[in-house]
């Protein structure tokens, strides 16, 4: 029986395994896809946002969205789902290292599409081409580059607006579209680059990729005491392990109810971080050497020895006042 854009339910699970689905992927795609199409929603993907899916901030970042929609572009562009799943197929066929994600159109590759990813819900997302668009899945690199690190931020904080695709045209007609006005319909092509989008830098062409919001993995598990902490006073993990038990349950202590605003600006650690003229010098040293210390001053994040040490010199002063 057809439905969507296919002549049976096997033809379109058929296109999904021709991507690289497994039976029952490219079975579980259509099945969404034929729940749409019976309550008459056609043209409405999974979802028009790019949607963040992640464990923890140290660990994988994977995000997901439309990266292009069968609709005329302001550029005048129609790029069909009969080119999107040709140039979808394309991509997925290349080896691994030829398959990337950049960002803002430039050479740096960010990340690597995947066919599907699971969430800590259980639900599985996967990259296909539906009724009217392309969903694609992107696995975020992760290294201690600070390139990767400034966008994995970026991308966190909810300021990537989403995908946007440069193709070659393989197969193109000049038509008339339904305004009167010329456009170019692309009915084969191949991508040259997939990038995200940084707000304020550069935007999608296609209307329907610009939709944007950010959801975790973490949403709806409540955090751990120790990650409520290191949240609240911006500390990273590894200066969160760097103090002691008895600091680590006094900054616990002070945590405001679960659920209460974060405070605003630069919050200081207070009782673990805080010396006041200590009686031993062996406890001035431990206070000092803690990295929370440093968060005190605002170089939690400091990667220069200079910027250490001016910090260290900063509460070796405040601590012996």
């Amino acid at each position: 029986m057809p439905f969507a854009r296919w002549k049976t339910f096997e033809a379109c699970s058929l296109e999904m395994q021709k991507l690289g689905h497994n039976e029952e992927s490219a079975n579980a795609i259509c099945a969404s896809i034929e729940d749409r199409a019976k309550k008459g929603m056609l043209y409405k993907a999974d979802d028009t946002a790019l949607h963040i899916l992640s464990k923890a901030d140290d660990e994988e970042l994977v995000v997901a969205g439309n990266a292009s929609w069968d609709i005329v572009d302001p550029q005048r562009d129609q790029l069909t789902v009969q080119a999107q799943v040709k140039a979808l197929e394309r991509e997925f066929a290349l080896p691994k290292e030829y398959q990337t994600v950049t960002v803002n159109h430039k050479e740096f590759k960010l990340g690597q599409p995947i066919l599907s990813y699971t969430d800590r819900k259980g639900e599985t997302h996967y990259s296909h081409v539906h009724e009217k668009g392309t969903y694609l899945i992107a696995q975020i690199r992760n290294d201690n580059l600070t390139t990767t690190k400034y966008y994995r931020d970026k991308i966190r904080k909810g300021n990537m607006t989403g995908y946007s695709v440069t193709a070659l045209p393989l197969d193109f007609e000049i038509v008339k579209g339904e305004d009167g006005q010329s456009i170019r319909r692309v009915d084969d092509m191949e991508y040259h680059a997939v990038t995200l989008c940084e707000k304020g830098v550069t935007k999608p062409v296609n209307q329907r990729s610009n939709d944007v919001h950010v959801i975790s993995k973490n949403e709806g598990v409540p955090k751990t005491d120790a990650q409520r902490a290191m949240s609240h006073y911006n500390l990273s993990s590894e200066a969160w392990e760097k103090l002691s038990e008895e600091q680590k349950r006094e900054l616990i202590d002070e945590l405001p109810p679960a659920g209460t605003r974060k405070k605003q600006g630069n919050t200081g650690v207070t009782k673990a971080t805080k010396s006041s003229k200590p009686q031993q010098q062996n406890h001035i040293k431990d206070a000092l050497s803690a990295e929370a210390i440093l968060a005190k001053h605002g170089f939690v994040n400091a990667n220069r020895d200079v910027a250490k040490r001016l910090a260290i010199e900063k509460a070796i002063e405040d601590a012996t006042k």
